[in-house]
Formats: structure tokens, C-alpha cells, sequence
């Protein structure tokens, strides 16, 4: 029990950082180049694609060794906190260097693979919780079940929050 609890509250809170780091990253977009509403669906696309790709990830490190699939996890929540302590890094860069039209262009395409990055990170979470559950004796359909429900409530408290501190 004490291993899906935090196995749980760890995917909840990673689904948190996530949305709230891509609205976050929305905002700074906003910010620094005065249009979202038509890349929303670049950016959403990179978090997508982000997503595809960690759970492929996610696989192959779900299939390691004990103590590899531990450190998996480690090292994925450490990269959210480098993620997360970026974000004011891109922001400060622009406004230093909002002359210059290709550093811009760079900059845009530094926000969308920061996106993506995200998006792995959350992906590649969800074989490893899901093995982790199986390991506890959960039913492989049930802990997919379970993993889901839990990242989108973490992702939808994330983005709320963040929403509501921000506007």
C-alpha cells in the first residue's frame, strides 16, 4: 500500500510540474513574443510528442534492474527540476536579448524543445509506475487505470493553479 501511495503521489505531482511548466512556458512564449494563440497547437504538439517518445523511453528503462529502475526515477525528477529552474533562465535571456531576430528564432525553438523535454519526462514516468504496481501485485489494466487518473488530476490541479497564480 505504501508503495502505490507514493507511487501515486509521485506521478500526481509530476503531472502537476508538467502542465504547470507548459502553462508556465505558455506565458513566457506570450511574453516574450507578444502571440500564443497561433502556436498552441505547435507547442501542445511538442508536449505530445514529448510524451510518445518518454513512454517509449520508458519502457526500455522499466525492463532495467532494480536499481536502475529506481534511479530512472531519480534522474527524471531531478531533469524536472533542472526543467523548472530554466524556465526563469529563458525568460531573463529574452528580455536581455530582444534586438536580435535569429537569437529570437533560437529562443522559440529552445521553448519548444523545452516543452518536448517536459512532455518526455512525464511520458517515460508512466511504465515505470506501472511496473511498479505490477511488482505490488496490481493487475496490469487496473494500475494503467490508476496511473491515468492520477497524472490527469495531478496535471489539471498543475494547471489550474498555476492558471489562477498567474492571471
Amino acid at each position: 500500500v505504501w508503495i502505490r501511495t507514493m507511487s501515486g503521489f509521485l506521478l500526481a505531482t509530476t503531472g502537476f510540474c508538467g502542465m504547470g511548466l507548459e502553462v508556465i512556458l505558455l506565458f513566457v512564449f506570450q511574453g516574450i513574443y507578444g502571440y500564443i494563440y497561433s502556436m498552441v497547437g505547435l507547442i501542445v504538439a511538442c508536449f505530445m510528442l514529448g510524451l510518445v517518445s518518454g513512454a517509449v523511453a520508458g519502457r526500455y528503462l522499466a525492463a532495467g534492474g532494480h536499481i536502475s529502475f529506481y534511479v530512472s526515477l531519480l534522474s527524471m525528477e531531478v531533469m524536472l527540476v533542472v526543467c523548472a529552474l530554466a524556465v526563469p533562465g529563458i525568460a531573463i535571456f529574452a528580455s536581455m536579448v530582444s534586438g536580435s531576430d535569429l537569437i529570437m528564432r533560437l529562443l522559440e525553438v529552445v521553448i519548444y524543445a523545452l516543452v518536448g523535454v517536459i512532455g518526455c519526462i512525464v511520458g517515460a514516468e508512466f511504465p515505470l509506475i506501472n511496473k511498479l504496481y505490477s511488482q505490488t501485485g496490481m493487475v496490469l489494466r487496473s494500475s494503467a487505470a490508476t496511473t491515468d487518473a492520477v497524472d490527469h488530476m495531478g496535471a489539471a490541479v498543475g494547471a489550474i493553479t498555476v492558471g489562477v497564480v498567474l492571471v
